[in-house]
């Protein structure tokens, strides 16, 4: 979200956010996330947290879904992508978790810091 001048929070329409569809690491490099990837990338997109951390796609060090709520079957499936040219504003971009969060869903909100 940005500020339209009004101090309220306005959304930003160049985002692309979501599951966007788990895929087993045994099929990422040139299945369907394969796939995914490039058609964001066609578009302009990238996604923020691997940008930011820097790893790639099923290296990620930080869960954002539990299945049933385990610790055990934790995964990162949750993005945010936005455009190449933002990559240079983000600040931090992290899984939101902890006993705020742990009730409310299987799903950690993904936060995403940009500072223009």
């Amino acid at each position: 979200m940005a500020s339209g001048g009004t101090g309220r929070p306005r959304l930003i329409s160049h985002l692309a956010r979501g599951r966007l569809g788990h895929v087993p690491d045994r099929v990422r490099v040139d299945g369907l996330a394969g796939q995914r990837d490039r058609a964001l990338d066609a578009a302009g997109l990238v996604s923020a947290y691997h940008t930011f951390h820097k790893t790639d796609h099923g290296q990620e060090r930080h869960a954002t879904y539990r299945h049933q709520f385990k610790d055990s079957q934790a995964w990162h499936i949750d993005f945010c992508f936005i455009p190449t040219s933002w990559a240079k504003h983000l600040v931090d971009v992290r899984p939101l978790d902890g006993n705020e969060w742990e009730g409310r869903s299987d799903h950690f909100p993904l936060r995403v810091e940009l500072r223009f």
